[in-house]
């Protein structure tokens, strides 16, 4: 009787470790970008954004790419803005002031070409266009998000259109 129990419980732990491990495998797969490989795929197939106003405020109201571009967020911006965008090193994306940003566009730019003198990196050529793009919008959409975080830095510009 003791031999059956502890084979029982032997096969039972190991059944248990497999199933987590496989378990959790299927869970966090993702890629270096914190993106999963559906949302690449669904962000491949809108093939090339262009970083135009209208396109960024299209994709803003998109809930499955704004989630998508959360994990990408987290993964790349998170260690300078804060997961929630509230500042760190980097500057505070909640608020209404900005540094160097005058319209949607200028985040694109900001995001594509960095600035140096403010420590912000370039993307571009690590990013695709079209993740630039989709993180523009993100970015755009943690307007307003946050009344705490780092203290506001630049001047007001006009909400969004």
């Amino acid at each position: 009787m003791r031999l059956f129990l502890v084979i029982l419980f032997v096969l039972l732990v190991i059944g248990a470790v497999g199933f987590l491990s496989m378990d959790h495998r299927g869970q966090v797969q993702l890629d270096q970008r914190g993106l999963t490989e559906q949302q690449s795929i669904s962000i491949e197939n809108l093939g090339d954004l262009t970083g135009d106003e209208q396109t960024i405020l299209l994709y803003m109201d998109d809930e499955h790419m704004m989630q998508a571009m959360r994990g990408l967020f987290i993964s790349q911006c998170a260690s300078c803005h804060g997961a929630n965008g509230a500042g760190a090193t980097g500057p505070n994306l909640t608020d209404d002031h900005y540094l160097i940003i005058k319209n949607l566009e200028g985040i694109y730019k900001n995001i594509k070409w960095g600035s140096i003198a403010k420590g912000m990196p370039p993307w571009n050529g690590i990013l695709t266009e079209t993740e630039m793009v989709l993180l523009t919008a993100y970015v755009a959409n943690l307007r307003g998000t946050s009344t705490e975080g780092k203290i506001p830095e630049g001047v007001i510009i006009e909400p969004w259109e």
